[in-house]
């Protein structure tokens, strides 16, 4: 097929399985949508721009300790089944796995890849109210240690190396299951994997193929042996506009405020608000009256746009295992 083929086929796929049901789509690309070098660079990437916020690992099942980690996965070898390998050496040879978030911020490749999926998605469903979010999931391991959940997301993902294997349930798969549990985005089920295993549908797919399920579907990953990598496209649709608002309001009150947005000392015991709080509200009614925090959030919608629903590159910081 040629790539102009290939093309009219994913955008029929997409438009026939969306926010529907789960599938794969074999040969939707003649090689594989990233390769094992691109992602490679990518990770070098995120080390040399310091986004380690945006690395997520997982040692045996578990989250490494603080400076283990930094220790075991900076990318120091010449290729990517090469990195693979130093990294189990380091570790003994126990089962590892890690994910990249913001796949985005570190590979214009991927991003430049992905454009036609993304112009497609938000001509047929707009932009996600959340944001589009590119990743990458890569490692040794056979299992993922998130187990049976939801996300708040629709995810589209491509096997880089390897066979990517992922089971999924129906969402009333586990209406009456008492083991479920409700963190507010997404849900758990707190029961092992194997036990559901027999009643889910196994979706299996190799580098050239494209993976889809719906935010309302129930899905665990489990991997074959060897080293194996995917990259993912996920619309998330949530959105906590408390969140978005409230956050716009403390950046605002702070840039105004100064050094007085922080207050050091004691507060008398008495019904009457303490002055410093009294000016801080003050200068909130100010931003509200001038429209300033109406300008910010209006600031935030236009970047939105302007980077076609990916989420606007800001600093990162360092993670909890980062000295």
């Amino acid at each position: 097929m040629t790539p102009n083929n290939n093309r009219a086929n994913r955008e029929e796929f997409l438009a026939s399985v969306w926010e529907k049901r789960p599938a794969i789509l074999r040969g939707a690309y003649d090689a594989p949508l990233l390769t094992e070098e691109e992602l490679y660079a990518a990770i070098q990437n995120l080390w040399g721009q310091g986004g380690f916020d945006d690395l997520n690992p997982y040692f045996d099942g578990r989250n490494p300790f603080a400076g283990e980690a930094s220790v075991v996965l900076e990318p120091r070898e010449a290729t990517f089944e090469a990195y693979c390998a130093g990294i189990s050496e380091r570790l003994g040879g126990i089962p590892f796995g890690a994910s990249i978030t913001r796949l985005e911020r570190y590979s214009e490749i991927f991003r430049s890849k992905v454009a036609g999926v993304v112009d497609f998605l938000t001509q047929q469903s707009g932009i996600p109210a959340g944001f589009f979010n590119g990743g990458s999931f890569f490692g040794s391991y056979t299992k993922t240690p998130f187990e049976i959940h939801t996300d708040p997301a629709g995810v589209l993902t491509w096997p880089v190396r390897g066979t990517k294997r992922i089971l999924v349930w129906p969402k009333s798969y586990f209406d009456k299951e008492p083991s479920v549990f409700d963190l507010g985005t997404h849900k758990q089920v707190l029961d092992k994997l194997e036990n559901h295993e027999k009643g889910a549908e196994v979706l299996t797919a190799e580098p050239g193929d494209l993976m889809y399920w719906p935010a309302d579907y129930w899905h665990a990953g489990k991997g074959t042996s060897g080293y194996h990598a995917t990259v993912t496209l996920s619309y998330y649709y949530l959105r906590s506009i408390a969140g978005l608002i409230g956050k716009t309001v403390q950046a605002s009150l702070e840039a105004r405020l100064g050094p007085k947005a922080i207050y050091w000392g004691s507060w008398d015991k008495t019904s009457n608000l303490p002055e410093t709080i009294k000016d801080a509200l003050g200068v909130l009614r100010e931003l509200v009256d001038n429209s300033v925090i109406d300008q910010s959030i209006q600031r935030k919608w236009n970047a939105c746009l302007e980077n076609g629903g990916f989420e606007p590159v800001e600093s990162t910081g360092a993670p909890f295992w980062k000295d």
